[in-house]
């Protein structure tokens, strides 16, 4: 597999300041190293596992913003919008009821169930896509 296309920590503040904006909430970062550990995860995964895929380098980035909460409102709603980039970044597409995508990250925060187990339900819900260019 060759090196996956990354979402960066600008794209990540942006995607906090646009959601704070639309569905309200406490603006800025509450801990920019918390910001910058929750980023580096999956990229560490993808240098130190061979096994590393891409909906397992998706499951990284939400566990790791659900978990350290680097802003002070909104980190589900960033880790699922920066899981949902990420895939299509990388030509994936989630196929599930908003309804079942909205129980499972909720689960993931909870630590309800772990990252491999949200890894594996990613992988089980996924289709690749053509991208156009």
């Amino acid at each position: 597999m060759r090196e996956p296309v990354w979402v960066y920590g600008f794209v990540v503040r942006a995607v906090h300041s646009r959601q704070i904006a639309e569905h309200g909430g406490r603006p800025g970062i509450r801990d920019r190293d918390l910001l910058e550990s929750a980023l580096a995860h999956p990229r560490h995964l993808w240098q130190y596992e061979e096994s590393a895929t891409i909906p397992g380098l998706a499951a990284a980035y939400a566990s790791s913003l659900t978990a350290d909460h680097p802003f002070p409102d909104g980190n589900r709603r960033v880790a699922l919008v920066t899981l949902l980039l990420f895939l299509d970044l990388n030509g994936w597409r989630l196929h599930v009821p908003e309804e079942e995508l909205y129980v499972r990250m909720l689960d993931l925060a909870a630590k309800n169930v772990t990252e491999a187990g949200f890894a594996g339900w990613l992988e089980a819900s996924l289709q690749v896509f053509e991208r156009a260019n």
